[in-house]
C-alpha cells in the first residue's frame, strides 16, 4: 500500500508535527542511539538525526526509504552518517540487530495498528530484546473510544488536494473509512484522482486494528515491558476517554 501512496506521502503529511516535540524531549531523557520502527519517509527519523541523535529506522518499504534516503541526501552529510536504514520486517525485529542496543524505541503515530494481535505481540517482544536495561519504549495510537464515535459517511469523502511530483499535475485525495468495532479494525481506502490529465485513479487500502489501553498494558507485559503512562495528548496529559491520541511509555522489565 505505501508503495502506492510514496509518492504523494510527505505533502500529506507534511502538517504532523505535532508528535515532534515530545519525542525529541524523550529522546533527551534517554539518550542514544534510538530505534524507530516504521520510519517511512523519515518524518520523524530526519529532524531527530539533524538534532545530533544516533538513529536506526526500519521499514518494509523500498519506496518510502527511497524518500527517506533523498531527503537525507538534501542535509549535511554528517546528518546522514548518524541514520541507519534497514529494509526489512519488524516483526522479526529480534533477528536484525543485536540484543540491548538502544536507550529509545519509538513505534509512531498509528503504527502499531498495521498490526493484528499476534503480528504486534511479535513486534514488542523484539522490542523488549533489543532495549537496554532502562531503555524506554512509545507508542503513539488513536483513541479507540474517539475512534469508534465517530460516524463514517457511507461513501468516499474529499480530503485534499495536493499535485504530482514528477507532473505537476493537481491530484485530489478522496477517503472512505469503515469501521468494524465488533473486531476492532478500521478498514480505510484512499483514492488519488489526478486531475487535468489521463492519468489513472489510483487506490491504497488500510487495515487499523485499534487497541485499548488494558489490551496494550497486556501486550506489554507478555513482552517482558511494564507500562508506565497513558498520555491522551502531546503536551502530556493523562489519557481519558476523550484524549485525541494514546500514547503509551513503557520501560523494559527487570530481570
Amino acid at each position: 500500500m505505501y508503495e502506492t501512496i510514496a509518492r504523494y506521502y510527505d505533502q500529506l503529511h507534511r502538517s504532523l508535527t505535532a508528535d515532534l516535540g515530545f519525542i525529541r524531549a524523550l529522546a533527551g531523557e534517554r539518550g542514544d542511539p534510538v530505534l524507530e520502527l516504521g520510519c517511512g519517509s523519515g518524518r520523524i527519523l530526519v529532524p531527530m538525526a539533524q538534532d545530533g541523535r544516533q538513529i536506526t529506522g526500519i521499514d518494509n518499504s523500498p519506496a518510502m526509504l527511497a524518500l527517506a534516503r533523498r531527503n537525507l541526501d538534501a542535509l549535511p552529510e554528517e546528518v546522514g552518517r548518524r541514520v541507519t536504514l534497514l529494509e526489512e520486517d519488524v516483526r522479526y525485529l529480534s533477528d536484525l540487530v543485536a540484543p540491548h542496543s538502544f536507550a529509545l524505541a519509538l513505534i509512531p503515530y498509528n503504527t502499531l495498528m498495521h498490526f493484528q494481535e499476534v503480528d504486534a505481540a511479535r513486534v514488542l517482544h523484539g522490542v523488549a530484546r533489543v532495549l537496554r536495561p532502562g531503555g524506554r519504549l512509545f507508542i503513539d495510537l488513536a483513541n479507540p473510544i474517539l475512534l469508534e464515535s465517530i460516524s463514517f459517511p457511507r461513501r468516499a469523502v474529499f480530503e485534499t488536494r495536493i499535485s504530482d511530483p514528477e507532473s505537476g499535475e493537481p491530484v485530489e485525495q478522496w477517503s472512505q473509512s469503515r469501521l468494524d468495532a465488533q473486531n476492532q479494525v478500521l478498514r480505510v481506502t484512499w483514492s488519488f484522482r489526478p486531475q487535468n490529465t489521463d492519468l489513472a485513479e489510483q487506490t491504497a487500502d488500510f487495515i487499523y486494528h485499534y487497541w485499548y489501553p488494558h489490551q496494550i498494558e497486556l501486550l506489554l507485559q507478555r513482552a517482558g515491558l511494564r507500562l508506565q503512562a497513558t498520555l491522551g495528548d502531546y503536551a502530556g496529559k493523562p489519557y481519558t476517554e476523550d484524549s485525541e491520541r494514546l500514547i503509551v511509555l513503557a520501560d523494559l522489565l527487570k530481570s
